[in-house]
């Protein structure tokens, strides 16, 4: 999933809750039930790669890692619980900013934790999936305000 998709979520959930604990938890519950529905993410196409991050991997994660951050910040000073926006994206996209280290750095302890974010996600769905992120996210912006 796109971290747009997870990021959206998370602050939605973090502004409906007004909570350290419980937007930050369910924020990260989250993102594994979001990432069991069919969707596109750069996680599919490094598989297909022998597990190899190109250049254009890491081009399009950090644009959509940043750009779905910036768009949060935009909101910085529409709402006074904005430490909780922030912190529900934030734990929203943990898990794979956790699993994305596995390209960088050797985990042993965390091998457990790479297989079942794996076993976790849904097919790869170019049609269905890019829709289906593109609806979370207008769906988030939606409630976010509202």
């Amino acid at each position: 999933m796109i971290a747009g998709s997870h990021i959206a979520l998370g602050a939605v959930i973090g502004a409906k809750t007004n909570s350290f604990f419980l937007g930050g938890l369910l924020s990260l519950v989250s993102h594994f039930i979001l990432d069991r529905f069919p969707h596109l993410d750069i996680g599919f196409s490094v598989k297909r790669n022998n597990f190899k991050l190109k250049p254009i991997h890491m081009i399009v994660g950090l644009f959509d890692f940043f750009g779905s951050f910036f768009i949060i910040f935009l909101l910085f000073d529409k709402f006074s619980n904005f430490h909780f926006i922030l912190f529900g994206s934030f734990m929203a996209i943990l898990p794979d900013i956790i699993d994305i280290s596995k390209y960088f750095f050797k985990l042993p302890f965390l091998y457990w934790y790479f297989n079942l974010h794996n076993r976790i996600q849904g097919k790869e769905d170019k049609i269905f999936g890019v829709i289906f992120q593109v609806l979370i996210i207008i769906v988030s912006l939606f409630f976010i305000y509202y």
